[in-house]
């Protein structure tokens, strides 16, 4: 997921502004350019694979809001793997609790180049990557 900082509000880069609506004119303004320069200045993204946005379907990274002191990642224990019935736990855990179906909207680097969820259908070796199977997981599946 891209990261977009302000270091007025939040000086230590701690939290990600990138889908905070505030900031929305902001990163449509930057995105282009970062990705033509990535390109430009032939930056060296091999084997690195990066999102050009926030993949439809991804797992929070900070507690399961509803349930303290719980993420996604403590789904994966036995103990814990049944919560996936509540409809917070996997509205916050989609990936691990296998409810990912759209694809997202945006483009995301790979092999060299940006690609869409489009361009998946068209060559099987995108699929390969992780990456690619989040940020498009109907193209993919």
């Amino acid at each position: 997921i891209p990261w977009f900082f302000d270091m007025d509000l939040d000086p230590d880069e701690l939290i990600n502004f990138y889908n905070d609506p505030t900031y929305a004119e902001v990163v449509a303004k930057l995105q282009p350019p970062l990705i033509d320069a990535v390109t430009s200045y032939k930056l060296s993204m091999e084997p690195r694979q990066f999102l050009a946005g926030t993949p439809a379907c991804y797992d929070s990274k900070d507690e399961i809001p509803g349930w303290d002191n719980r993420l996604c990642e403590d789904l994966h224990s036995t103990e814990f793997s049944a919560a996936c019935i509540w409809d917070f736990v996997s509205a916050a855990c989609p990936r691990v609790c296998n409810k990912c179906c759209d694809d997202s909207i945006g483009e995301i680097w790979l092999f060299g180049s940006m690609k869409t969820c489009d361009m998946m259908n068209t060559d099987a070796k995108f699929c390969t990557k992780e990456s690619a199977q989040l940020f498009c997981p109907s193209a993919c599946g």
